[in-house]
């Protein structure tokens, strides 16, 4: 077992956490949201740039579906936004209510 499995195994972190899952997709879909909506694009045209529907886009959008990082990284591109805008950091997220003895 690496040393960082340890580490985890002893503050209760998981690789699979439902819930965390969920506020991370959430967070994600939330700010494709947001700056498609500041570039007044519907969903129908970011999807077709994007090769897929427009329901795929509001499953991102509204986090019923998570998105990978390619996909992510597309449209950071099609906005010219870093990547990291997409992402929470941990003062978005109260990860300590998901980990347990942190």
């Amino acid at each position: 077992m690496t040393s960082l499995k340890k580490i985890h195994q002893k503050k209760g972190i998981t690789t699979k956490n439902p819930q965390l899952e969920e506020e991370i997709n959430k967070f994600i879909g939330n700010r494709i949201r947001a700056v498609r909506l500041s570039f007044n694009l519907t969903k129908v045209f970011v999807a077709k740039q994007l090769g897929i529907t427009y329901q795929q886009l509001s499953n991102y959008e509204n986090a019923t579906s998570s998105i990978t990082v390619e996909r992510l990284y597309i449209i950071a591109t099609i906005f010219n936004a870093p990547l990291l805008h997409f992402l929470p950091t941990h003062k978005d997220i109260a990860v300590d209510k998901f980990i347990t003895n942190f």
